[in-house]
């Protein structure tokens, strides 16, 4: 739905509607909140999400979509996209109103991390999502629903480095059973194709369409590799518009013999990541639903984790290996997400360690590497604020521009933000927060600097 059509609808509730994203079935747009409803207030930003061309059809699956994202609330699992009500046009077009999201794994591949992506953050990312589905999984008292579209460009990144599971348009109901059963290749028959190609397990591709937690542990599996060599294992084959000969391709057959686990061969040859990656992926792409991981948290445990007297030596190999990105070449500060990372990949390292009742100093190396970088940042964020007066310099190089300056001073911000609630209590702090989560940031304290700084 077009942005002016949407103006004309709700400009009672809205001062302004712009195109964010055009996709085949949907259309997103930004909006920014006029005046209180939803729990939102004036101000706020969040994105419209419409039927690109509103039929029986659509709005069936919208309906849908937005009773689904309704039961995921009332859970508050905090890996899910923010959902926060449907509004319906006179003619009764059904528009989700959700949070907007910063950008999508996707993105943030191509833009930010075009060589080798962070392990840490690889596993931050993998657990956040993995944690979604779970919760997408156990709705309806363990039956379930699944998601059927699993990939990079519907897992959302937000300010902070958080990840969301979103976009749950294809999203259906689990009609293999109660979560836990044995017999996983049996799920949700649909004569309706779901999902996109490349990320579909082979069982979806077929003209009687199989649906399970299997084929969304598949689909993981390709987001996994994914973050590894920035492509699928098929985006070299070009048949994502074919589906009889992709579907030959991912069951390995004729021409097409051990296609995976060439693929596979290369890229251990080419990308340094742990060993145990590999082999989870590998097991996730299986062509027999019955081999693969029996549910998402068993994936997750085999994609992060190897034997346990290694898993703290790898946790500082992975910190070390994010000490080498955190300078910004443009601001030279630390990137939020790598700073959420460093946080993450200490925090297991703590859980681990006291779980199985390590004696090693390797978590207290780790801290104390952190807060090392913090103290850079720190001393970074006093170059341009007086944080002792609480007012903001304004002796800033002229060739700056104020848009580009802004967001500098917003990243340097959220990071100490992070540091001190983390690592130490020196930095700028509130009690209450522990870690960045949804609705936990106080906004109030950062819009009381942005304006002592820009007005």
């Amino acid at each position: 739905m077009e942005p002016d059509e949407l103006e004309d609808y709700f400009s009672d509730k809205f001062s302004s509607i712009s195109v964010k994203t055009s996709g085949t079935l949907a259309d997103i747009a930004a909006a920014v909140v006029s005046k209180p409803f939803f729990g939102l207030k004036e101000g706020d930003t969040v994105a419209l999400k419409s039927p690109k061309e509103p039929c029986k059809s659509s709005i069936e699956r919208f309906i849908r979509e937005a009773e689904i994202l309704e039961m995921l609330m009332k859970q508050k699992v905090p890996e899910i996209i923010t959902y926060y009500g449907c509004l319906t046009t006179p003619e009764g077009v059904p528009v989700l109103v959700e949070e907007m999201a910063d950008h999508n794994l996707t993105l943030l591949r191509r833009r930010k991390y075009k060589e080798d992506f962070p392990e840490a953050l690889m596993d931050s990312i993998m657990e956040r999502i993995a944690k979604g589905l779970s919760s997408l999984h156990g709705l309806n008292e363990g039956q379930g629903y699944l998601h059927r579209d699993i990939k990079p460009s519907n897992i959302y990144l937000f300010y902070g480095g958080l990840a969301k599971l979103g976009d749950f348009g294809s999203a259906g109901l689990n009609i293999q059973g109660r979560l836990g059963e044995a017999d996983l290749g049996k799920g949700t028959s649909s004569g309706g194709a779901h999902g996109t190609p490349n990320y579909s397990a082979p069982e979806t591709l077929g003209y009687r369409k199989i649906y399970s937690v299997s084929s969304e542990i598949y689909s993981l599996g390709c987001v996994g590799f994914y973050l590894i060599a920035g492509k699928t294992p098929f985006d070299d084959l070009g048949l994502e518009n074919n589906y009889a000969e992709l579907k030959n391709a991912k069951l390995g057959g004729r021409g097409h013999e051990g296609y995976i686990d060439s693929t596979i061969e290369l890229l251990v040859r080419r990308k340094k990541v742990s060993d145990h990656k590999i082999k989870a992926v590998r097991k996730a792409l299986d062509p027999n639903p019955l081999n693969r991981q029996k549910s998402v948290d068993e994936f997750l445990l085999e994609y992060q984790f190897g034997a346990e007297n290694a898993i703290l030596r790898r946790g500082l190999g992975k910190i070390q290996n994010l000490l080498d990105k955190t300078f910004d070449t443009n601001s030279d500060a630390t990137p939020i997400e790598i700073v959420d990372a460093f946080l993450y990949e200490y925090e297991r390292m703590q859980k681990h360690k006291q779980k199985f009742n390590l004696r090693t100093d390797i978590p207290e190396n780790v801290r104390d590497l952190l807060e090392q970088r913090a103290d850079k940042d720190y001393d970074n964020l006093r170059k341009y604020l007086d944080t002792e007066k609480g007012w903001a310099k304004t002796d800033l190089p002229s060739k700056e521009k104020v848009a580009e300056r802004k967001r500098y001073v917003e990243d340097l911000f959220v990071l100490i933000f992070c540091w001190g609630n983390s690592i130490r209590d020196k930095f700028i702090s509130d009690k209450s927060v522990s870690r960045v989560r949804p609705g936990t940031m106080s906004k109030e304290f950062f819009e009381r600097w942005y304006k002592a700084y820009f007005k």
